[in-house]
């Protein structure tokens, strides 16, 4: 066990920080996850130049001056100027700031065009600049409050190292780092944080660090934290979605939709003070700050959920697809029986009551999603129920890995031959038919080499004697019909695969090197390629 390290400001190990976040660190959400086990607190980034020069952009920030509920503060600048930054960090020490925070991890590109966050770390020849900067604030006599660095890391552990210790020597007094590299701003949350680096580096260094990255629930604080020996860790995303994560770790177990109320009330008194403070100085409205909150934390309190499949939803997914086959038989009785508006009402009424809709919950009792996508391969009469339910554990999961298929249009609902998927370059002149595909048998060669343990939502795509069709009879509808559901678009499937990612259930997502697209493409590197982009 290493030696424990003075921590600044009064804080406690293990530090539970929430992380920077540009229009989502708003003084309403920091006092949520306070009041839920948060011990640090991070402003949004500001742009020193602005914060050091106007009075109405340090206005929108803090209002007055910070408020007594919302300390310890850390307020995070971006900068690459000694003088701007110590005129911000004089400002903001006068305000009431606890500590300022030199912004060196931020990958955008806005912060490329600035010359600022990450951007200008990567760069070795900046380095005096920016130990310049740390030192002439935190040697500055009239500055009085720490000053903190949030780093990437570097190209090499050996490069990390030596910014870090540069930092170290002119007085960063807390080094929060985060375990990915500078990657294009698309491609900046790819893949896992590299914990072992982050390791390395706490341990050759004498100054507090903070490890950020791969938290998805409370038992990843306590695993990172054992694994890196950090003083604390910083959290980000995930908060997001459960403000609650940190009483989690100490063994409290919030209601999560109680959140929501507690949010609100916090929004509406900072909305009704008359202070010129806003949710955030980034030119972001109010209530767009709220909304992508609510948003968030609506999703959290689902992924809390116990999966429970063959509930009430499934039954009304079901019911959706024989709605219209209902209401075309009764119209058809209208017209045989001049039936009147009313009777036709009572005569849709009736037939509600006569169809049983079959609920996968009668025959099911699943261990696992896997259970679910394969009894939804083997029953159509309940494809679409487990199709509902395979989306619905989704979004409940948050420790399992998922494999998902991707070919375009035939991704993993239902098709049938009568959808085309344009390829260029085939020997089918540009369109495959779909029943030409062969999804299942490329994910079984695929399952077996990464996915042993993770969830599979297969393809569907049959031979022209398996097609998916629902048909009224096998609920007793009288007059049939056979009624084909259509597949996801190209569009909806990308928002579903993007939705599972910021939802932290796809892992071990191959985006660097192409192989997995490649291969549920056939080999076409140009339709990969195409697939590939429409993820981002």
């Amino acid at each position: 066990m290493s030696a424990a390290r003075p921590l600044p400001l009064g804080l406690r190990e293990p530090v539970l920080a929430m992380a920077p976040m540009v229009t989502q660190s708003d003084y309403a959400f920091r006092r949520l996850v306070r009041a839920h086990g948060c011990t640090l607190c991070y402003t949004e980034m500001l742009m020193a130049a602005r914060f050091a020069e106007s009075e109405d952009y340090r206005r929108r920030a803090f209002g007055s001056g910070v408020a007594a509920d919302d300390h310890p503060l850390v307020v995070q600048f971006a900068a690459n100027d000694p003088q701007v930054l110590l005129q911000a960090v004089l400002h903001a020490q006068e305000l009431g700031a606890d500590a300022v925070d030199l912004n060196l991890g931020c990958p955008q590109w806005k912060a490329k065009l600035g010359n600022y966050g990450a951007w200008l770390a990567a760069d070795s020849e900046n380095w005096p600049l920016i130990e310049a900067m740390v030192a002439f604030c935190s040697r500055e006599p009239k500055v009085r409050i720490p000053v903190f660095c949030k780093i990437r890391l570097q190209a090499a552990e050996a490069h990390t190292l030596d910014l870090s210790t540069r930092l170290q020597r002119a007085g960063c007094a807390l080094l929060a780092v985060h375990g990915r590299h500078l990657e294009s701003e698309k491609a900046r949350r790819d893949g896992p944080a590299d914990l072992r680096a982050v390791a390395n580096l706490r341990a050759k260094l004498s100054l507090p660090v903070l490890s950020n990255g791969n938290v998805r629930c409370a038992q990843d604080v306590t695993n990172n934290l054992k694994f890196t020996s950090c003083e604390g860790i910083m959290v980000a995303e995930q908060l997001l979605r459960d403000p609650t994560l940190f009483s989690r770790v100490k063994g409290v177990e919030p209601a999560p939709l109680e959140l929501i109320d507690e949010y609100l009330t916090y929004c509406l008194e900072l909305d009704g003070s008359q202070s010129g403070e806003c949710f955030s100085v980034w030119d972001a409205r109010n209530v767009d700050v709220l909304r992508n909150h609510l948003r968030s934390l609506l999703v959290g309190a689902v992924g809390t959920a116990e999966a429970e499949p063959g509930t009430q939803h499934l039954i009304t997914v079901t019911r959706r697809l024989y709605e219209p086959l209902i209401e075309k038989t009764v119209d058809r009785e209208v017209d045989a029986q001049s039936l009147s508006g009313p009777e036709r009402l009572q005569r849709i009424a009736e037939y509600r009551r006569q169809v049983r809709i079959p609920s996968m919950a009668d025959v099911l009792k699943p261990q696992n999603v896997w259970e679910i996508v394969d009894f939804g391969l083997d029953n159509e009469q309940y494809a679409v129920q487990a199709v509902a339910e395979t989306f619905v554990q989704l979004q409940r999961q948050t420790t399992h890995p998922v494999a998902v298929i991707v070919d375009d249009w035939n991704e993993c609902f239902p098709c049938s031959e009568y959808v085309s998927i344009r390829y260029d370059n085939t020997r089918f002149n540009g369109y495959i038919p779909s029943y030409h595909l062969s999804m299942p048998r490329a994910f079984h060669r695929w399952d077996g080499h990464k996915f042993r343990r993770g969830v599979k939502i297969c393809a569907t795509s049959w031979m022209r004697y398996k097609r998916r069709q629902y048909r009224p009879e096998l609920l007793g509808v009288r007059d049939f019909e056979i009624r084909t559901v259509r597949n996801f678009t190209q569009q909806e499937f990308a928002n579903y695969v993007m939705y599972l990612r910021i939802m932290g259930v796809l892992h071990c997502f191959p985006a660097k090197d192409l192989e997995y697209f490649y291969m549920m493409t056939q080999g076409n590197g140009w339709q990969a390629r195409k697939v590939l982009s429409t993820l981002y």
